[in-house]
């Protein structure tokens, strides 16, 4: 995973003077950290690929082998765990293998229970005819042609992030490996796409191309498909990215004339779409990215309309603001928390509503720290201990910037701001370092009404500009509580200017952008006579079993993430509707009774 490039302006935003990034070491100061290789599961090292949950509350775990000694051998060494007794504040966990031998685990979902995998060129469903909790076979769901390939660079080539949504499977499939050739192109048309995936037939499509290492797959606002993208070749910088249909985000297969005339991915002719979200390199003076992960949607909370995502090699988990400008995504990302034990590569949403973390390491770039393996999990305390940059906003002639609780003096003072730009070239190298550094002036610092937000007027402030804002957490710059900041910096893309004037009213997170997500939580599985589910829901709720003229057949309700049960004694063999309500939206699903 590593480095890119398309010839991008860059402007970088410091307060308190210009330095260079430096990733946080401790747990953010509203979540507590819970271990889970615990008890039992002590001596467990997972190298984390994929995480999801059974409707029972167990947790299941991809573990990814690491890179195969033998590098002309595919790596046949992934293995899928189950942990109980994972929830909860003080978990107990015990781990049981359910299956062995996979390939290249790289992406895990769960959908009524059963659980798919993607590795190597495929997406395969996991068995357990006798149900004595072991896998006693696989179902092929979708092959990919042509891919992987093997050796060192090849290995490169992964299926990356599964996850799936009303029946539809969803996936990346990475570039082909690093030394690109003709013959490589020929056998990997493929290679660098989003894809869709029939489970029941097997076709694949499509959906967009100009990919990398795209590592990671989830829905966000509006229940809209995203992307990571690692730093590279073509790739000027790490990317979170609104996967669209039909758009190109950038990485070529046909760098010069040698290719010509070869089959290249779909899209590849169009211009390149930009990321909602840049998110430079940290081997750069400004980066904030190195190896990101699988993007994750916030739901309720402080953050609810964000989204989260690890990183291998940087470290930690990062935060990213997203808005809406000219109907299309831009925003910012935010350093959240550190003190985890392995760089995060999957994350996850609990059924206790706690943010479950797993990481892995390897050779090269793919390390942070010592460890090459970590699972953990942070439980959000609802305490505003931290003082941290909510929200960056594109208005007119500058950036609007919310804190998530009234400001401190020191937040209006021009002086403690400073802002540069530069500008990335995209080439086929690996390294793509910035050129024309340059300054730009910050004007009188307006205060809005609220306290809480500051607009800063930027000199020559333009479309198609990333803005990289430093805050340095000294004791100097507090808020009205006298609190220190805990969020020093972000970077902004300012792929469009915003049209709201400064100070206008902040858009209320629509509670209708947590619908998709909470609809994917909403599982049911049959257990004997019973119906079980699993609600999705951090608060009060209620849930209903309909038949399909809207008649109640059962009612249960409870407070959090809990299980359901209803007795399917007189209905077994109907179809039935599943309502749940709860956290200011209501849910519906058809169920098949058998």
């Amino acid at each position: 995973m590593h480095k890119s490039a398309v010839s991008k302006f860059i402007l970088v935003f410091c307060v308190g003077g210009f330095a260079g990034t430096t990733p946080l070491t401790t747990v953010h100061p509203d979540w507590t950290r819970i271990n889970l290789r615990v008890g039992a599961a002590a001596g467990f090292q997972p190298r984390v690929s994929g995480l999801d949950f059974l409707s029972n509350g167990d947790l299941v775990v991809g573990h990814w082998g690491g890179i195969h000694d033998n590098v002309a051998l595919a790596q046949v060494n992934s293995i899928v765990y189950i942990l109980s007794g994972v929830t909860g504040n003080a978990p107990s966990p015990t781990v049981r293998t359910f299956a062995t031998g996979i390939e290249d685990l790289m992406g895990l979902a769960v959908v009524s229970d059963q659980i798919y995998v993607s590795g190597g060129n495929k997406v395969v469903q996991l068995l357990d005819a006798n149900g004595d909790g072991i896998s006693d076979g696989t179902r092929i769901i979708c092959s990919v042609p042509y891919t992987p390939g093997i050796g060192i660079h090849q290995r490169h080539e992964f299926t990356f992030g599964l996850t799936q949504r009303s029946g539809t499977f969803y996936m990346n499939v990475s570039s082909t490996k690093l030394d690109l050739t003709p013959a490589d192109l020929i056998r990997s048309p493929n290679r660098g796409t989003s894809m869709s995936v029939n489970p029941t037939t097997g076709a694949f499509s499509v959906i967009a191309s100009g990919l990398r290492e795209p590592t990671g797959l989830g829905f966000g606002p509006n229940g809209d498909l995203f992307s990571g993208d690692v730093a590279g070749n073509w790739v000027p910088t790490n990317k979170l990215i609104h996967v669209q249909q039909g758009h190109f985000y950038g990485f070529h297969h046909t760098p010069d004339a040698a290719y010509a005339g070869l089959t290249v991915p779909p899209f590849e002719s169009q211009p390149e779409s930009p990321p909602a979200v840049y998110m430079p390199d940290e081997e750069l003076t400004y980066g904030m990215a190195a190896a990101v992960s699988n993007p994750l949607y916030v739901t309720t909370g402080p953050y609810a309309g964000q989204m989260l995502m690890g990183d291998v090699h940087y470290g930690g988990i990062q935060r990213y603001f997203l808005e809406k400008v000219n109907n299309e995504y831009q925003g910012a990302v935010f350093q959240f928390t550190g003190g985890l034990e392995v760089g995060m590569f999957r994350l996850a949403w609990g059924p206790d509503g706690m943010l479950y973390a797993g990481g892995l390491a390897d050779n090269g770039d793919w390390n942070w720290g010592p460890q090459a393996f970590g699972l953990q999990k942070l439980r959000y305390n609802g305490t505003t201990n931290a003082y941290e940059m909510l929200a960056v906003r594109s208005r007119p002639g500058g950036l609007e910037i919310e804190f998530n609780k009234p400001i401190g003096a020191t937040a209006s003072v021009a002086a403690n701001y400073s802002v540069q730009s530069m500008i990335v070239t995209s080439t086929i190298n690996y390294a793509n370092d910035p050129t024309g550094v340059r300054t730009d002036a910050v004007g009188a610092i307006q205060v809005c009404s609220d306290n809480r937000r500051v607009f800063l007027p930027v000199a020559n402030f333009t479309a198609g500009r990333i803005y990289y804002l430093r805050v340095p957490g000294f004791a100097t710059f507090q808020a009205a509580d006298n609190s220190v900041l805990w969020t020093r910096e972000t970077v902004y893309a300012n792929n469009a200017m915003g049209s709201g004037a400064a100070c206008s009213a902040v858009p209320v997170v629509d509670p209708k952008l947590a619908h998709a997500a909470l609809l994917n939580r909403l599982q049911w599985s049959v257990e004997g006579n019973n119906l079980i589910v699993r609600s999705p829901f951090r608060g009060s709720h209620e849930i209903k079993l309909l038949d399909l003229r809207g008649s109640v057949l059962a009612t249960s309700s409870g407070f959090g993430p809990s299980l359901h049960s209803f007795s399917l004694s007189g209905v077994r063999g109907r179809f039935a509707v599943v309502e749940a309500v709860g956290d200011g939206t209501r849910l519906r699903r058809a169920v098949n009774l058998p």
